[in-house]
């Protein structure tokens, strides 16, 4: 009946006033998951809950107080999830690997064309090794990988005043600034007699956004790409093709346009594992370039870039704003409520002084002079990338002499 207060109304209203602050940080820890990241871990934990296994009801405990104390989830949830079944599987088949999930309706089959090859389910992320994925895909190593971090695309309210531009053109206007971002360092490069299949790239498999970027430059110049993705984000690959329903896939299938060798992450914590598997997939010592970014790659991929074992070197590039004009702030919102909105920014505006001053006195004096140096020599990020990828290049004896 409306109106009236019973005692377990009244007792819930005690409890949220006396527990709001461990509760706003229970849910400010599961707010920084990311949105599908959070749906994964809510179907999870419901699928769980009603379970009698006392160590699957002792790993949610673990989990709710890691939420309650602010702590890093990523251990609990490892803990968690290897106690389930796993919500991911593949199957090879006549032509290629499939792959299906739980609550997909048909899987997706990836052909063995291209340089494709299956390298598996990343299920321990800390056991993997740079050589080992590169070696895996490829039979070695390249001489230097390139990676990229920034925005599946740009929305117009992401844009500091607004924009009248919609959200297709400014995410195509980003795609072309990556491409044109890292189109003459390649030919720069190529010109010093260096062959592509040295130089590595690292990408997810989203036909959208920085991937898609940077599987544009590694087509136009046949370098050697690899991916890794979340299970739950190759439903945004470029399809190929749809396979008519049959006996071995009811439903049908769904065939991707994707050529390069595949690593995959799975279950409750496929998204930030992802991460992780990123990080060592670019590895030690090799750049990264952030192309803007909101909070989950602040959050989770800069971060293990930066921190995690590998090592690899972040270098910022706001990119919508030096090609464009078009400012994204570094965050938005106050307190509790405040995300980044642009990771590039952030780390900009996080470095005291200039972020690629240390590049440039090797750039000047031991670059090999040309007309693409003195229009790289224009733009301080790329400047900064060059430099890198010729020391790299060089550490490992694939600039000719």
């Amino acid at each position: 009946m409306i109106g009236i207060i019973n005692k377990a109304e009244a007792k819930l209203f005690n409890h949220i006033t006396q527990n709001s602050e461990a509760i706003a940080q229970k849910i400010q820890q599961i707010n920084k998951m990311g949105l599908t990241e959070k749906d994964l871990f809510i179907k999870t934990m419901i699928e769980a809950a009603s379970s009698t296994d006392p160590a699957i009801q002792k790993a949610i405990a673990n989990i709710n107080a890691a939420l309650n104390s602010g702590a890093d989830l990523t251990e609990p949830m490892h803990a968690f999830q290897k106690l389930l079944p796993n919500d991911a599987a593949m199957m090879e088949i006549e032509n290629g690997v499939a792959v299906m999930a739980k609550g997909w309706e048909k899987p997706i089959i990836f052909l063995n064309k291209g340089d494709f090859k299956w390298v598996g389910f990343a299920d321990d992320p800390s056991k993997l090794t740079t050589r080992g994925l590169w070696e895996a895909g490829y039979g070695e190593q390249p001489g230097v990988v390139l990676g990229g971090i920034g925005n599946s695309n740009i929305k117009p309210e992401q844009v500091l005043g607004g924009c009248a531009l919609s959200k297709k053109d400014l995410s195509q206007k980003y795609v072309a600034s990556i491409v044109n971002f890292w189109d003459p360092i390649i030919r720069y490069i190529q010109d010093l007699g260096v062959d592509t299949k040295d130089i590595g790239t690292a990408f997810a498999h989203s036909h959208c956004g920085v991937d898609e970027g940077m599987r544009i430059i590694t087509d136009k110049f046949g370098l050697r790409g690899m991916a890794t993705t979340p299970t739950e984000y190759t439903q945004y690959l470029k399809p190929l093709t749809e396979l008519a329903e049959s006996a071995q896939f009811p439903k049908g299938a769904v065939v991707a346009d994707f050529t390069y060798p595949t690593v995959l992450t799975r279950n409750t914590s496929q998204i930030r594992d992802y991460a992780t598997v990123y990080s060592r997939l670019v590895g030690e010592d090799n750049p990264i370039g952030v192309f803007g970014g909101g909070q989950h790659a602040f959050v989770h991929d800069t971060r293990e870039a930066i921190i995690g074992l590998e090592g690899s070197k972040v270098i910022p590039v706001d990119i919508m704003r030096d090609t464009y004009g078009i400012i994204i702030p570094a965050t938005k919102g106050e307190g509790a409520n405040k995300v980044v909105t642009n990771t590039a920014r952030k780390i900009i505006e996080d470095i005291e002084g200039n972020p690629y001053e240390q590049y440039k006195y090797a750039f000047k004096n031991f670059l090999p002079s040309s007309a693409l140096k003195e229009e790289i020599a224009q733009y301080d990020p790329q400047m900064a990338m060059t430099t890198h990828i010729y020391a790299k290049l060089a550490q490992a004896g694939k600039i000719p002499h």
